[in-house]
């Protein structure tokens, strides 16, 4: 080639040179993007503080007799929600706070009923309307589920009819990624899961269907989760387990499909064992969902043949990527450090409230229980989260202790960075008292940047 043409050929290859910084701050920030979608679900590793609870807050009022508080928040995190059964005139009541669960107005009826109501629970949905939903009993063999809702500072909507069956127990409830609440409950004679669910703008329940294909036992307790692809996720707790007449949890997964809209179960994952075959009895499934991870804790009970004493539990937690494809028994752990007790028959087993932090994929628990080595003869609440190792080698915190109250069946939410908890309180003289506390979020959020190299 001579000196002409090699000078032409050299200058038109550095006409269309890419310069290399620009390739480089592109497969930086490539990485961070990357990063930042497979981490930011993770739950930290490294042990944290235990979360700074607030004061008790007083919800209920002068007079009432609050039973099994319910709590929600909306998705904002702006209000919240608490929802009670005043059993001095069986009615259900509630009270919502503006501010993040700062200040409470005085708790008022949602509904006056000259019937018994009762297991009311609480949602909000994605424009922040709030739902009430809860079981009036016309007669011991005649219930309904209904439901009410209240948007702003308007009234609640007059209670509409879900479904009319013999005893109706157990109501849970689960919103969407699209604004879609889902809910399950228990129909007796014989005892099932069913399902129904409303749309965002709807007014009205889609048809109540039986969700146990394949039963087994008398059924109890259900939870409920969907995913962000429309998968739905259901354990409960059944009575034909290993033992004959104990407890397991189970499980099943399916898609939520077909007109009206159904769960269509995977065959391969239904009616799944998740507590071991040889736990007599495992009750009390929560589920929660955070990004793509599923969390799942049930009870543990242990009897003890002594009729004087009083039987041994714990809590037994597993959390899987979804769709859970391969969760059993033997991804579960128990997580709640020395077995608690109960003090009577008001609650006779340990029940879990789970939360999880959407925005740091992070768990926490809260139990009530006796602690033995407290010398306190009532019930305390204890704390617990994934992020702090679920306490390896340690105790879980206590939240609440004095001997002259027993803290029973505690409830949890997390919004936006605030985690709630409400409770029920019983003085000496069997009084019931609904308080509420909270705490900012003690797991840290994963920071991620961009990565730019010159």
């Amino acid at each position: 080639m001579n000196p002409k043409m090699r000078k032409s050929l050299l200058i038109n290859q550095a006409k269309f040179r890419v310069p290399a910084w620009p390739i480089v701050l592109a497969l930086g920030l490539l990485v961070a993007v990357l990063t930042t979608y497979r981490t930011t679900t993770a739950v930290p590793a490294a042990p944290e503080a235990n979360p700074v609870w607030g004061n008790a807050t007083l919800l209920s009022g002068t007079g009432q007799d609050g039973r099994k508080p319910r709590i929600a928040a909306s998705p904002d995190g702006s209000r919240v929600l608490v929802v009670y059964i005043n059993e001095n005139d069986d009615d259900p009541y509630y009270t919502i706070s503006t501010n993040q669960g700062q200040t409470w107005p005085p708790a008022t009826k949602i509904n006056a009923s000259i019937d018994v109501s009762a297991q009311v629970i609480g949602a909000f949905d994605g424009s922040n309307k709030a739902f009430a939903i809860w079981v009036e009993k016309i007669t011991p063999q005649l219930n309904r589920l209904v439901f009410a809702s209240k948007t702003g500072s308007n009234n609640w909507t007059s209670p509409v009819i879900i479904t009319t069956s013999y005893e109706i127990i157990d109501p849970s409830v689960f919103l969407d990624q699209r604004n879609t609440l889902h809910l399950v409950w228990v129909q007796e004679q014989p005892a099932r899961v069913h399902y129904a669910y409303l749309t965002s703008g709807s007014s009205s329940w889609s048809t109540p269907i039986s969700v146990e294909n394949v039963p087994g036992g008398d059924s109890s307790e259900p939870a409920v989760v969907v995913d962000r692809n429309d998968r739905l996720y259901l354990a409960w707790s059944n009575d034909a387990g290993t033992f004959g007449d104990e407890q397991e949890v189970v499980f099943s997964r399916g898609t939520v499909s077909g007109t009206p809209a159904a769960p269509v179960w995977n065959p391969q994952i239904q009616n799944w064992p998740l507590s071991p075959a040889d736990m007599p009895i495992a009750a009390h499934a929560v589920m929660g969902a955070s990004g793509n991870n599923l969390h799942i804790a049930y009870t543990r009970k242990i009897d003890i043949p002594d009729p004087t004493a009083n039987d041994k539990q714990d809590i037994f937690y597993a959390t899987c990527a979804m769709p859970c494809d391969t969760l059993d028994s033997s991804d579960f752990r128990t997580i709640s450090g020395a077995l608690v007790e109960v003090n009577g028959s008001d609650p006779s087993e340990v029940v879990a409230a789970l939360a999880v932090d959407s925005q740091r994929g992070a768990a926490y628990i809260t139990f009530s229980g006796i602690v033995t080595t407290l010398l306190n003869p009532n019930e305390v609440i204890q704390g617990i989260q994934s992020c702090d190792g679920w306490a390896s080698g340690s105790l879980p915190y206590i939240i609440e202790n004095n001997p002259d109250y027993r803290f029973i069946k505690p409830a949890m939410t997390i919004s936006q960075g605030w985690m709630h908890l409400v409770f029920d309180r019983i003085s000496s003289d069997t009084t019931h008292e609904i308080f509420h506390r909270r705490a900012s979020v003690s797991c840290p959020a994963t920071l991620l940047l961009p990565i730019i190299r010159k």
